[in-house]
């Protein structure tokens, strides 16, 4: 039996999917994910998720790249339109502590 992605949610209305119950989207852990950064950091970096939650986003994250593309595009444009303009990609390289000791 298929149980899908039980801890994702895409509202009707929204752009981007979230973490069910919550304000992170999955693209940001999907991106952290694809980029190295091992899921026992992506725990650590985010202490409000479960490991089921991460889980469940990555898993939907790599069943729909064309998904995460359209999220990753949806939230550059929001950084290069918006009152914050960050140059460039959309890039997240400092974690709070060093991952390869964690790793």
């Amino acid at each position: 039996m298929l149980e899908g992605h039980p801890h994702v949610e895409e509202k009707p209305g929204h752009t981007l999917a979230y973490v069910a119950g919550t304000k992170v989207p999955v693209v940001r852990l999907f991106e952290w994910h694809r980029k190295g950064v091992p899921f026992e950091t992506l725990v650590k970096r985010y202490p409000s998720l479960t490991p089921a939650q991460i889980l469940s986003a990555l898993s939907f994250g790599y069943d729909k790249p064309g998904r995460m593309q359209r999220d990753r595009e949806y939230l550059q444009r929001l950084f290069d339109e918006g009152p914050f303009r960050i140059p460039g990609e959309m890039k997240q390289t400092k974690l709070p502590f060093d991952p390869s000791r964690h790793g």
